[in-house]
């Protein structure tokens, strides 16, 4: 039986010495670490990302209460197919069965898994940048994916959210320039991250499809709009938002780009109305447009 263990450190597990480089202070356990090579009766098996084989329907049932459904008879399957293993994090479909049959209520659902010691090695300024991207992840879909489906925006459910080692992030984040290389290796290796998500291609529910005819577009538009809509003028939110997450847009804010890519913006935006404007010449004769 697949039992629910996002992070691959069982209790009874034996943990070999760390391997320590001069990119992670003692007691750090590294990547290098995480993907030494298997032993035993595991050489040679390709571990499902995030999962570990073990008889334990308590760690079953807590992964079906998530979902809210009975943990009675619940098995999964997590095609190699279907995994994605990037440079941020892991990701992979689970595909759910009650005796040996697909689910019906709820055919499959995703897992995402941020463990840094075993993602690639990078310097201590690189994981503050990518753990802060991390951090604001999880508190988007903590804090505010609820609230922003309640106000009409179609977004993918959450079934749940586990962080471990957040006050540490948090705490080596508020003290960037100062805090040592030590320090914030520490609190990198030690935090890790899983979502427990819903499978948009369920059902139909999304599409994907490399061009949209006009029907498509539209609803595109109609739900981007919401989405940026949904928080018009709520400062009270806003406000919380630039501590919970980024104050900016991060790579697409305009003080973040190349400024000579910044100073083409009118010329492109003007071939954009120009190919466009036969769709609705009402609209691009606007000054305002």
């Amino acid at each position: 039986r697949w039992a629910w263990d996002p992070f691959n450190n069982p209790p009874s597990q034996t943990v070999p010495p760390p391997l320590v480089s001069k990119a992670f202070p003692p007691g750090v356990r590294t990547p290098a670490a995480r993907r030494a090579p298997r032993r035993g009766k595991d050489a040679g098996r390709r571990r499902v990302p995030g999962c570990r084989r073990e008889d334990d329907h308590a760690r079953v049932a807590g992964g079906a209460g998530a979902l809210g459904i009975s943990a009675e008879g619940l098995s999964y399957k997590a095609p190699e197919e279907s995994a994605v293993r990037g440079p941020h994090s892991t990701v992979v479909r689970l595909d759910l069965e009650r005796g040996g049959k697909p689910l019906e209520a709820l055919p499959s659902v995703f897992i995402k898994r941020v463990v840094p010691s075993d993602l690639p090695e990078r310097a201590p300024s690189k994981w503050l940048r990518d753990v802060a991207s991390y951090r604001t992840e999880i508190n988007f879909q903590q804090l505010y994916l609820g609230e922003l489906s309640a106000r009409g925006v179609r977004l993918p459910k959450v079934h749940s959210v586990t962080n471990d080692g957040m006050e540490g992030v948090s705490g080596v984040l508020s003290r960037a320039g100062t805090a040592s290389d030590e320090e914030v290796m520490h609190a990198v290796m030690a935090c890790k991250f899983i979502v427990l998500s819903e499978n948009v291609g369920n059902a139909g529910a999304f599409e994907q499809v490399l061009y949209m005819d006009r029907p498509r577009m539209e609803r595109t538009i109609r739900h981007l709009a919401r989405l940026h809509a949904a928080t018009y003028e709520d400062k009270a939110m806003l406000e919380k938002a630039k501590v919970d997450m980024f104050a900016q847009g991060c790579y697409w804010s305009p003080d973040q780009r190349n400024p000579a890519e910044v100073g083409t913006l009118p010329e492109v935006w003007g071939k954009l109305c120009e190919a466009f404007k036969g769709e609705d010449e009402e609209l691009f004769s606007r000054p305002s447009v």
